[in-house]
């Protein structure tokens, strides 16, 4: 008689069951924790890159991007912004502040490359497709169609017989 192996064996063979898997994640997470620990230290450090220096700014991106290759994980603007010493908001108030100035050009690819990097993973499976999404939506502005400009969405509320519609096409 032939020996049946199931999925959860084979589960199993190649993740070590449960307990391995419990381990994994909490050394990930404590792995994960440190490192947010690291960036909080740079951000209320004394060094701080000049967001005005661009040269500084792009030595730092490439030195974050290297870093997260490292560490195996998905660059943001959060985290590069530690890198300059500063907090994501920090560098979202300058480039609003500065507009059409070099940084805030930075900015817009850098937040694209974050948000193609994402997606990319999510295409070949190393981030999972419906988080990777949602980020993309919140974090760097992606949508379905390019009908209308995302700050229009963002602004636009809708009016009572628009919600009306919405609330009749909704399944019973």
């Amino acid at each position: 008689m032939e020996e049946v192996v199931t999925i959860a064996d084979l589960v199993k063979q190649q993740y070590g069951g449960r307990s391995q898997t419990l381990q994994t994640n909490s050394a990930r997470t404590s792995e994960l924790v440190g490192r947010a620990a690291k960036e909080m230290a740079r951000v209320n450090g004394p060094e701080k890159i000049p967001l005005n220096d661009i040269e500084m700014v792009k030595a730092a991106t490439e030195a974050y991007l290297i870093d997260c290759a490292g560490h195996g994980i998905m660059p943001t603007v959060r985290g590069c912004a530690s890198f300059f010493g500063v907090s994501r908001n920090a560098v979202y108030d300058y480039a609003r502040k500065h507009p059409g100035s070099a940084f805030s050009e930075w900015l817009d690819s850098f937040s694209d490359l974050c948000g193609e990097l994402l997606m990319q993973a999510a295409v070949e499976g190393t981030a999972s497709p419906v988080p990777a999404i949602f980020i993309a939506k919140s974090r760097y502005g992606w949508r379905e169609n390019d009908d209308m400009p995302l700050k229009e969405i963002k602004d636009r509320e809708l009016t009572p017989e628009e919600i009306a519609a919405k609330w009749q096409d909704l399944p019973e």
